[in-house]
């Protein structure tokens, strides 16, 4: 932190302080890279992406659940989307639990992530299963 605090000094008297805004820019895009690195790690995947859809096309959907999680061949999955709730008053749950459909999962692909089939309602990417 001392390091960034001279180095902002050092700036912000010299010539090179016009170019604070570029260097604040170049500053959180270097950072924003070196984040979207952390998308692979078990904690992103624990946190942020467990039970999501993945993707869905004619005839797979691939949900971010895997064998760390419990999941089984053959387990059926009930999928819900979340909805911003608009006319939410305050102390109002501001999005709302949807249920849009089912799956069945046919295949464990490891421990993050498996494929599965439709078997009831409409499914898109970024809904959520839920495992029992």
């Amino acid at each position: 932190m001392a390091t960034l605090t001279r180095i902002h000094s050092h700036l912000s008297r010299t010539k090179a302080s016009r170019f604070s805004p570029l260097l604040g820019w170049l500053l959180l895009l270097g950072v924003a890279t070196v984040l979207s690195g952390c998308t692979h790690t078990p904690l992103y995947h624990r946190l942020i992406m467990k039970g999501q859809v993945v993707s869905v096309d004619s005839e797979t959907i691939v949900v971010c659940v895997g064998s760390k999680d419990g999941a089984e061949m053959g387990q059926v999955l009930d999928v819900v989307r979340y909805q911003f709730n608009a006319v939410s008053s305050e102390g109002d749950e501001q999005y709302i639990r949807v249920p849009v459909g089912k799956v069945k999962l046919q295949k464990i692909v490891n421990e993050h992530f498996a494929r599965a089939v439709l078997i009831s309602g409409e499914v898109h990417a970024s809904d959520m299963v839920e495992l029992p």
